[in-house]
C-alpha cells in the first residue's frame, strides 16, 4: 500500500527567491529563460508546494493578462518528484483560484498534452501578433500554442 502524500500549497515569499530561481533554472529549456530572469520581480505571483521538510518541490505563477484572463506560467516540478501527480495538483489549485476570481485561466505551453488533459482547449484565434500588441513586455520569440480552460 502506497503512503498518502500530503502537499502544502502556499504563497511564495521573498525568502523563496533563491529556491525558485534554482528550481526554474533546472527546468530550462522546458521553461523559457525569461521565466527564470523574471522571478526576482514576480515572486509574489508564485504559489509553491513544499515537502514535509519545507523544501520547494513545485511552483507555479498566476499573472493577470487582462481583467478576464490569467496566465498560468512557470509551472515546474523538481525532477526527482516528476510523475507523482504534483504538477496536476498544483495546476488544479491555480485554476480553482483563478476561477474563484471569475477569470479564465490560460497558458502558453510547449507541452499541450498535459494542459489538454486538464480541460484546456487550443485557442487558434489568439496569434503571436495579437499577444505582442497587448503585452509587449512578454513577446514570445516564436508562435507557441495558447490554451484556455473550458
Amino acid at each position: 500500500m502506497k503512503a498518502q502524500r500530503t502537499y502544502r500549497l502556499e504563497q511564495a515569499t521573498s525568502k523563496d527567491i533563491p529556491a525558485l530561481v534554482q528550481l526554474m533554472g533546472d527546468a530550462v529549456p522546458d521553461c523559457a529563460p525569461q521565466t527564470v530572469w523574471d522571478i526576482p520581480w514576480n515572486w509574489s505571483s508564485y504559489r509553491v508546494i513544499r515537502d514535509p521538510e519545507g523544501e520547494i518541490i513545485a511552483a507555479g505563477s498566476m499573472q493577470e493578462v487582462d481583467s478576464q484572463n490569467v496566465e498560468l506560467r512557470g509551472i515546474v516540478v523538481k525532477s526527482s518528484q516528476r510523475g507523482s501527480g504534483i504538477a496536476t495538483y498544483l495546476l488544479k489549485q491555480l485554476m480553482e483560484h483563478v476561477q474563484e476570481q471569475q477569470q479564465t485561466p490560460m497558458c502558453i505551453t510547449g507541452k499541450p498534452g498535459f494542459f489538454e488533459q486538464l480541460g484546456f482547449q487550443y485557442a487558434p484565434h489568439l496569434r503571436k501578433a495579437e499577444w505582442a500588441r497587448e503585452r509587449p513586455d512578454r513577446r514570445p520569440s516564436q508562435r507557441i500554442p495558447m490554451f484556455f480552460a473550458r
